[in-house]
C-alpha cells in the first residue's frame, strides 16, 4: 500500500503481481488489486477483486468495509444496506463499522443518523482518529465551525499521541 501512497504505480503493480502469484488467496494479495483498480477508475475489475475477497474471506470484516467504502465513492450506495445486514449478521460490529455506516447516512445527507453511527464507534474506540474526525465533520455540517472545535481538537490530540503527521 506504500507504493500506492507514493505513486509509484508501477513498482506496486509489479510487486502486487508477484504477490497474487505466491498466494491469491491471501486476503491483501486480493484487497490490494481492488483498490489499485478503484484508483485507477476500472470499476469494474475493482469490484471483481473486492467481491472475490468477500467470498474467500467472509469472516474478514474488512473485506465488507472496503467494499462497502468502494461502493460510496462510485454512486452505488444503493447496495450498502444489504452489505451492511450481512457484516451484521457475520457480528462485525466495531468501530469501524460503525464509521463506515456514518459515513454512508452522511453521503446522503441524514446528520442524525450519521452522527448516531459515530457516536457507536466512539463508544468502541474513543480514541479512533477517524470516528472523531466523522463526528467532528458531522457537528461542522450541522451546527457550524464552533461547535466542531472540541472535536478537531481531539482529532488533533489522537495525531499527536499516535506520533501522526
Amino acid at each position: 500500500m506504500t507504493y500506492l501512497n507514493l505513486d509509484s504505480l508501477d513498482l506496486a503493480i509489479n510487486y502486487l503481481q508477484k504477490a497474487y502469484r505466491l498466494d491469491e488467496t491471501n486476503w491483501q494479495t486480493v484487497n490490494l488489486p481492488a483498490h489499485l483498480n478503484s484508483r485507477q477508475g476500472q470499476v469494474e475489475e475493482a469490484n471483481t477483486f473486492y467481491k472475490i475477497n468477500m467470498d474467500q474471506h467472509p469472516k474478514n470484516m474488512y473485506s465488507y468495509a472496503n467494499y462497502g467504502e468502494f461502493l460510496m465513492r462510485n454512486d452505488q450506495a444503493d447496495e450498502l444496506p444489504k452489505l451492511f445486514e450481512i457484516a451484521k449478521a457475520q457480528n462485525f460490529e466495531n468501530d469501524d463499522f460503525y464509521i463506515i455506516q456514518s459515513g454512508y447516512y452522511s453521503f446522503l445527507g441524514k446528520l442524525d443518523s450519521a452522527e448516531i453511527f459515530a457516536d457507536k464507534a466512539l463508544l468502541f474506540n474513543p480514541n479512533n482518529i477517524d470516528a472523531l474526525a466523522r463526528k467532528a465533520n458531522i457537528v461542522y455540517e450541522r451546527d457550524g465551525n464552533v461547535a466542531s472545535i472540541p472535536y478537531m481538537k481531539k482529532v488533533l490530540n489522537q495525531f499527536e499521541k499516535q506520533n501522526i503527521t
